[in-house]
């Protein structure tokens, strides 16, 4: 899947789809859950928002992994929206390597 920047508090139409239409699989599977986002006081509006509850509900582990704007991924408008929304004018990272590492450690415990 090609990289993308969201901007706006929404998950890839690639990932929504596929949420769709591998719900049954999913519900069957240990899941968890992670979204990267910039705005720590919509973090959680915008996990909620990003994934069906029934999927919310049957997660074994959910984290929110804060975010990164990458200018040199972008192209111009990406870049320009970025500015203009975030007020961000160059890269920055802000992901919270610890969070992933308890994802992954509470996934592979039984």
């Amino acid at each position: 899947m090609k990289e993308q920047v969201v901007v706006g508090g929404s998950i890839q139409k690639q990932v929504s789809k596929f949420l769709d239409r591998h719900r049954p699989e999913l519900l069957e599977r240990r899941l968890g859950l992670y979204l990267c986002c910039m705005h720590d006081q919509e973090a959680e509006n915008e996990f909620k928002t990003a994934y069906p509850e029934v999927l919310r509900n049957h997660t074994i582990t959910s984290k929110i992994v804060s975010g990164e704007f990458r200018f040199d991924k972008m192209h111009f408008i990406e870049k320009a929206l970025v500015k203009k929304i975030a007020g961000v004018h160059e890269s920055v990272s802000k992901i919270d390597e610890g969070k992933i590492r308890e994802l992954v450690e509470e996934l592979s415990k039984e």
